[in-house]
């Protein structure tokens, strides 16, 4: 990064362009605000010395024995993701002649960048804010879509806005209709440019968003496959293509092939100059060596995952998760509950809209349930799992009682009520087959014997 004294001014800015041939200018200021470091990055035009994006880090000052440790990695992070959105978005302006189709693009961006951002958020009023900046972006490609007809950018920027939308509607029937209703756009795009990876990639994302539902086996499996094979063409007109790539993971971990799912993620990782995916990387990498029994390896993960996110609560769902699943280290009862604390101030009633996100405040109790039974605490395990049960009932959510199936008869199993722990399997895979897929090679139910799945009725 280059000193701020260096880069402020035209004739500072015209000796980086002209000498050095930059096109791009990364100028950084830092201040004391209180107690805290406020480190502020800019990123700026060579030619025109327009800012084109801003970055923001802080810590407290007392920690700044730690800063070298993780305040440069979470700035390099930001800092590569920020110029990947420039290197992508100002070629794409230039494929088209019309400066207000350019501009409705880059509006749009920048919504689906704030939408980001605001999913991020715990409460209600940060998920609808949200939801308007993604409804805005769509609106603006819209119109992008009138002034250059011919232009294949707004088509894609609204399929993975629409990606975006998929993954924020929560139940599984509204996201098959929303992928059912612009897989044809997709389409279209593709009998334009059969060979454009960019399309087979989108493609292949909104049939993966279908392979989660649960709802019908066969169909999943159509939508897998379809996902596969849309994916693996991307990669194959686009090598680089690290969110192909990093799609391709999650296809191989839901069909059950954990060792291609880690080689992809890597892949993934390897490709990824901008850190476009670095984040779902590490956490798909951290959970399949979770459910492979790598714990160290999963350790590593959540290590490299806290140096990019520090301080964000599914960091510390991680951290717990770890707890749950080693055990091959002595059960830490006391930091399992201070994570469950933690986690309940962080992201308070599952209030971070996520694809559990109501889920997520009876699982953390869950899980510390375990780490306090495996240290002999039955009381503690048996009152959590009653809890739980009462907070399943509560919930107008109905998809949580599967959710919760598949923690609750792994602690009855553990607890010795093995008949009631079949019970709940057996009703789990008769409504969710594929849930009994993952149970088999999930290393939390190792060494327990699980029961058939029934045949389904047809």
């Amino acid at each position: 990064m280059l000193d701020a004294s260096l880069t402020q001014g035209t004739p500072a800015r015209a000796f980086l362009r002209d000498s050095l041939g930059a096109t791009l200018v990364v100028d950084g200021q830092a201040r004391s605000v209180g107690d805290r470091l406020v480190l502020r990055v800019a990123l700026i035009d060579a030619k025109t010395g327009t800012y084109l994006d801003t970055l923001t880090v802080e810590r407290a000052r007392r920690d700044s024995a730690r800063w070298g440790e993780d305040l440069a990695p979470e700035l390099a992070y930001k800092l590569r993701r920020a110029l990947g959105r420039q290197r992508e978005l100002h070629p794409a302006l230039q494929d088209t002649r019309s400066s207000l189709a350019a501009s409705y693009v880059a509006e749009a961006r920048d919504a689906r960048d704030l939408a980001e951002e605001l999913a991020a958020l715990p409460g209600d009023a940060e998920g609808a804010s949200a939801d308007n900046a993604l409804r805005r972006a769509d609106s603006l490609l819209r119109l992008a879509q009138r002034f250059d007809g011919q232009w294949l950018r707004p088509l894609l920027d609204r399929g993975w806005v629409q990606r975006d939308m998929i993954a924020r509607a929560g139940a599984p029937d509204r996201q098959r209709v929303m992928v059912d209703s612009f897989l044809p756009t997709v389409d279209s795009v593709l009998g334009r440019d059969s060979a454009l990876a960019e399309a087979w990639e989108l493609r292949g994302t909104l049939y993966a968003a279908r392979m989660w539902s649960f709802a019908d086996p066969r169909k999943d499996s159509v939508a897998l496959a379809q996902a596969e094979r849309s994916l693996r063409l991307a990669v194959q007109y686009d090598s680089t293509r690290a969110k192909a790539w990093a799609q391709l993971s999650d296809v191989a971990y839901a069909r059950g092939d954990l060792v291609e799912a880690v080689r992809t993620a890597q892949r993934a990782l390897r490709t990824d100059a901008f850190m476009e995916v670095a984040e779902p990387v590490m956490v798909q990498l951290l959970y399949t060596e979770l459910v492979l029994g790598n714990y160290d390896q999963a350790a590593y993960w959540l290590g490299r995952y806290r140096l990019i996110r520090p301080g964000d609560w599914r960091v510390t769902q991680a951290e717990l998760t770890l707890l749950r699943y080693d055990v091959s280290h002595p059960p830490d009862t006391a930091q399992a509950w201070a994570l469950v604390a933690q986690l309940d101030s962080m992201d308070p009633g599952g209030r971070v809209t996520t694809a559990y996100s109501a889920y997520n405040p009876i699982y953390r109790r869950v899980a510390a349930a375990y780490v306090s039974l495996r240290a002999g605490r039955v009381d503690v395990a048996r009152r959590e799992l009653l809890w739980a049960r009462a907070a399943v009932r509560r919930s107008p959510d109905t998809t949580l009682a599967h959710d919760f199936a598949y923690d609750e008869a792994h602690l009855l199993w553990r607890l010795g009520d093995t008949a009631q722990a079949e019970t709940v399997l057996r009703r789990l895979f008769r409504e969710r087959p594929r849930a009994a897929e993952f149970a088999a090679r999930d290393a939390l139910y190792r060494g327990i014997p699980l029961p058939a799945v029934p045949p389904r009725a047809e």
